[in-house]
């Protein structure tokens, strides 16, 4: 459904999904049956603030996205759809659920040579979902659902906050 939206970027020939990579080049990405299912590659967004695309990848039952840097064709694998920061240094993500998520924020690095998970910070009480927003190039705004409790819960996150922890 992306790939009209997004002329130029990609194209979808039978199983192949071909990225435009810039200023040259392509990243072909092939769906493939398995034993274990099937994976597939589809284009979810375009981030020209970063130069580079956000695929959804299905592999089986489980779903990822991976942010494809253009410049490069270098993969990175995101747990959930990732924010730019407004000073296009940094990407936020905000994976929450029950289930199969890794229930952290994380501060993602955005350099040539690729994109590298900076810190990350967990609640002390679950939460069943979020989102994250960028307030400013250092501060985040995030919407959550506490585990059981009432929707639409915002907090601010500085990136000053002493909470953060390191890979």
């Amino acid at each position: 459904m992306q790939l009209p939206r997004l002329p130029g970027i990609a194209v979808r020939e039978g199983a192949t999904l071909k990225i435009s990579l810039y200023p040259s080049g392509n990243a072909t990405l092939t769906d493939v049956d398995a034993a274990s299912g099937v994976r597939t590659f589809a284009l979810w967004d375009s981030l020209s603030e970063i130069n580079a695309v956000v695929l959804y990848v299905t592999d089986g039952d489980n779903g990822r996205f991976v942010l494809l840097q253009r410049a490069t064709g270098r993969q990175t694998e995101l747990p959930a759809e990732p924010r730019v920061a407004p000073d296009r240094q940094r990407i936020a993500t905000a994976d929450f659920c029950p289930t199969r998520c890794v229930n952290e924020l994380a501060i993602w690095r955005v350099t040539r040579d690729g994109v590298f998970k900076d810190q990350f910070w967990a609640p002390k009480d679950a939460w069943d979902d979020a989102a994250v927003s960028w307030k400013s190039p250092e501060t985040l705004i995030i919407e959550y659902s506490p585990k059981g409790g009432p929707t639409g819960q915002k907090m601010e996150r500085r990136l000053t906050d002493p909470g953060w922890m390191r890979p």
